[in-house]
């Protein structure tokens, strides 16, 4: 049996997601020495722009402030303690990898999100991890 040290678990506060960090937590895996929440936050609107929409979206640290504590929330409904937690801006595919090239992360853990349409053909998150991560990958249906 493998022994998982180091755990990503980017969650975007679905029911999914929660599903995702209770099954690392219900498993063997959770004997992990850490683990790391992540949140991408997939929307930064242009310079340009910003003085035309909502406050809370034209500036990139009332967002981090706004998703810290969307995370902080999730992490204490989910019961997790000495967690990491971060937050991300970009595309969360992108991301995602990053952080696990950037970081000694040996077990990534994904849910499963049921698409249909447009982005069943562009693909997943989870399948694009599970391609290009160099780690293990868990994906949580």
């Amino acid at each position: 049996m493998t022994t998982y040290n180091n755990i990503l678990i980017p969650v975007d506060f679905s029911e999914a997601s929660a599903m995702a960090v209770k099954r690392a937590l219900d498993s063997e895996i959770s004997t992990a020495t850490q683990i790391t929440l992540a949140h991408i936050v997939d929307y930064m609107p242009p310079a340009y722009v910003r003085p035309e929409i909502p406050e809370i979206y034209a500036s990139e640290d009332l967002m981090k402030q706004r998703a810290q504590k969307h995370l902080d929330e999730f992490i204490q409904q989910i019961g997790l303690t000495g967690c990491k937690s971060i937050i991300e801006f970009g595309r969360a595919k992108s991301r995602i990898l990053k952080l696990l090239s950037e970081n000694n992360f040996d077990l990534v853990i994904l849910a499963k999100h049921n698409r249909t349409g447009v982005q069943k053909l562009l693909g997943s998150v989870s399948n694009a991890v599970a391609n290009e991560a160099k780690c293990d990958v868990l994906i949580v249906h």
